[in-house]
């Protein structure tokens, strides 16, 4: 292996260090054309090659390949506190009509709310919140939940 392998093996650890921590996918296409240029100083191409294949390789993969993979990989949305109050069930404080918003009251905190299809809801009725979109909660009526009782009978001693 030549200085120039030696300066390519370097380029592809740094560029995998600078990725591991920042996690941005750019630092990694970088390395792959480190790669392509490494392959090549051992195949024994001039080091003007390796640069110009190492810097296309890297482009190309950084404008063509980082795209699609952040859409795949970091597709995960970041967790705010306004997750939290997805699936909580509350009543309707304001009625939700079609041109109208309704109001909820959350652990003391009032929010705005639509419906989830536009539909009608009653002052009072039970919500369950499905989701934020800004500032509103998104909700649809709560499912009553039967409880079965039964009547035990115990008799008193005397």
């Amino acid at each position: 292996m030549t200085v120039a392998g030696y300066v390519w093996l370097g380029i592809i650890v740094v560029s995998i260090l600078v990725e591991f921590f920042t996690l941005e996918l750019v630092s990694i296409w970088v390395s792959l054309g480190s790669i392509v240029a490494l392959i090549m100083d051992l195949c024994g191409v001039s080091v003007e090659w390796q640069i110009i294949v190492a810097v296309v390789v890297s482009v190309a993969c950084i404008l063509g390949l980082r795209r699609f993979c952040v859409k795949f990989l970091l597709k995960g949305k970041e967790k705010t506190n306004m997750d939290l109050l997805i699936n909580s069930k509350v009543k309707l404080i304001n009625a939700i009509s079609q041109d109208q918003e309704g109001m909820i009251r959350h652990n003391g905190i009032e929010w705005s709310a639509r419906s989830e299809n536009g539909d009608s809801i009653k002052e009072g009725s039970l919500v369950e919140i499905i989701g934020v979109q800004g500032n509103k909660l998104i909700v649809k009526k709560a499912k009553q939940e039967k409880t079965i009782k039964k009547d035990i009978n115990v008799e008193e001693e005397k």
